[in-house]
């Protein structure tokens, strides 16, 4: 059940990035729709988080690797989002690939941050308890 705490963590971790203004600051999401990006797109990745946990209570190098790969899907959204929303502002037109990358991007920065802050948070927590001390 510690899982859980982790995961509270990483939702408290981006509810307060959201909350102080520090997103407001980025390009990361439009503002018309920052507020449901950040909500829905942290619970889907509270879920993810939640199945990740479970791979890895079952089989923990599992568990281990889907931390390592939620954090390259978070890097890889970042710059895909963050070049889409370059794009979209810069033109001069309606750009709509741009627009969706954009929007699904935030989306996705968002659910795969939540799963990568808990897994960081899980392994800071265990380094200390290792067996090996």
């Amino acid at each position: 059940m510690k899982f859980i705490a982790y995961i509270l963590g990483a939702l408290a971790i981006v509810a307060a990035l959201h909350y102080s203004g520090l997103l407001d600051k980025t390009v990361l999401t439009h503002p018309f729709w920052r507020q449901s990006a950040t909500l829905y797109g942290s619970l889907i990745g509270a879920g993810l988080a939640a199945a990740m946990f479970w791979a890895g209570w079952h089989k923990p190098r599992l568990g281990r690797a889907l931390g390592v790969l939620a954090g390259g899907i978070f890097l890889v959204a970042v710059v895909v989002t963050l070049y889409a929303a370059r794009v979209f502002i810069d033109s001069a037109d309606f750009e709509a690939t741009a627009a969706n990358l954009w929007y699904i991007g935030a989306y996705t920065v968002f659910a795969s941050g939540v799963v990568w802050i808990a897994s960081l948070l899980a392994a800071v927590n265990n380094r200390g308890n290792s067996a090996d001390r």
